[in-house]
């Protein structure tokens, strides 16, 4: 499992050294939007609540408060993701030696992933990397006969960090939590600690709900209502939603090697009379799909696949668990040194696949921005189409997205754009007034923008005009 996991970690590091290669490919809708308010504030921008975030924008902010290049920052926020799960790997495999979570910890990150590795500012992802540091952290320190009540203090920290930067991880870390205890191979604590660290994880579990209730916060709350309210009739729905068979349509396409990675890890537990492990990971499947259909039943193949494969993910860690600590430790030792290389190889062809799409829309945005040059226009707005919307997957931020890719260029004042809708009457009186900026949530004037890295051409208004007249 040692030599394994070490091919888990360089999968880690392909998917890091990916993130400097398409940082601009990555720097797009919320990861352009966060990473802009970052540079121009210089402070963390903590999206509701989610606490673990932090993490990620440390390399920007800090970045920023030392007045580093622009690119540097961007290229730094990009890298400042896949840095920490590289880390959080490399802590697994070389301090804890907890060479399986290692390998399950990599495998999340490909198994059921393309574009959303280009959607990198999701929490999902970093609220795993938290996830698996804090079950690395629990099992090396009670292999090591350390007091539970010195384990408590980063237990706690570390929980809170899982929990609150993305609440769907309670899913992957409630399943991991009660097999490692079913398996008793795997779990160094006694009845009375495993109660214990169970209700100190509930309790931050409860701290997190609650939190989100009384934050009021429409997205996050109307989930949780659909997932905690449902009836007999709504479960047995749920595998004929759109959500659901479009993710099936998706795992016989493009997610294939999921299906033999299962099969393999139930087959093993079963052969090693791991009767109700097998039996337990096939429920979690099943639970995490109804969970899924409750949550985001109607969402068919028109929704960004980037965003609901991120809330798909996590599902690879309750399929591939049985494949990682049943089948691969009982295989002949070379013959699992080629199925899991091949099967890293496999879904980085995917990834690198997914890449023209996000390449395109920076190719896009650059080409704009040298016909604004060329034609003299600092700030304009694109009557929007439906092709443009389609092409271009997430529009509402493009101000920052184009304000970062002019300021990268070195342009002072930077040009930029947005598609705007004719009957949106708001943010026509936003770009009639030439000293505004039309950001992603309202104008800001040259006195919110931080002067080292942003400014704004303040005497002409945006220039309203067609893909078509732009390009006359």
């Amino acid at each position: 499992m040692k030599t394994l996991s070490k091919i888990a970690l360089a999968a880690m590091a392909v998917l890091l050294v990916g993130s400097v290669v398409c940082y601009h490919e990555r720097m797009f809708a919320d990861t352009a939007f966060i990473g802009f308010s970052i540079i121009n504030n210089q402070e963390f921008a903590i999206q509701h609540g989610r606490n673990g975030a932090f993490i990620s924008q440390l390399i920007p902010m800090l970045g920023a408060k030392l007045h580093l290049p622009l690119k540097a920052l961007l290229i730094g926020y990009s890298v400042g993701f896949n840095l920490f799960f590289f880390a959080v790997a490399a802590v697994l495999v070389y301090a804890y030696r907890q060479y399986k979570l290692a390998i399950l910890m990599a495998l999340y990150y490909v198994l059921f992933i393309t574009h959303s590795y280009y959607w990198a500012c999701t929490e999902v992802s970093l609220a795993i990397a938290w996830m698996f540091l804090l079950l690395g952290t629990l099992l090396y320190f009670g292999k090591r006969k350390i007091h539970p009540a010195i384990t408590l203090v980063p237990f706690v920290l570390l929980a809170y960090c899982t929990i609150s930067t993305h609440l769907i991880t309670l899913i992957p870390t409630a399943f991991l939590w009660l097999y490692f205890i079913l398996d008793k191979d795997e779990w160094p604590y006694s009845l009375k600690q495993s109660i214990l660290f169970t209700a100190v994880l509930a309790a931050v579990v409860a701290v997190r709900s609650l939190s989100t209730a009384a934050s009021h916060h429409p997205y996050e709350n109307s989930i949780v209502h659909d997932v905690t309210h449902f009836s007999i009739a709504d479960i047995i729905h749920t595998f004929s939603s759109p959500v659901v068979t479009t993710f099936f349509n998706r795992v016989a396409t493009i997610y294939w090697p999921a299906i033999p990675v299962f099969i393999a890890g139930i087959i093993a537990l079963f052969r090693q009379g791991k009767k109700l492990l097998a039996v337990y990971s096939i429920v979690a499947v099943l639970g995490y799909i109804v969970i899924m259909g409750l949550a985001y039943g109607n969402l068919d193949n028109n929704v960004l696949l980037f965003h609901i494969e991120a809330e798909w993910a996590s599902l690879a860690v309750i399929a591939a668990a049985p494949f990682v600590t049943a089948f691969l430790p009982a295989i002949n030792a070379r013959m699992a040194v080629v199925a899991l290389s091949l099967l890293f190889v496999v879904r980085f062809l995917y990834i690198g696949n997914a890449c023209s799409l996000f390449h395109w829309r920076v190719t896009f945005e650059q080409k704009v921005l040298a016909e604004m040059r060329k034609k003299g226009i600092s700030k304009m707005a694109i009557v929007e189409t439906a092709e443009l919307r389609e092409k271009l997957m997430l529009t509402w931020a493009l101000p920052e997205e184009t304000m970062l890719l002019s300021a990268e260029a070195g342009e002072m004042p930077q040009r930029t754009f947005f598609l705007v809708n004719p009957d949106d009457k708001d943010a026509l009186q936003t770009a009639a007034d030439p000293k505004m900026f039309k950001s992603a949530f309202g104008p800001i004037d040259k006195r919110g923008l931080n002067a080292t890295y942003f400014a704004i051409d303040t005497t002409t208004p945006y220039k309203v005009v067609t893909y078509a007249e732009l390009f006359k």
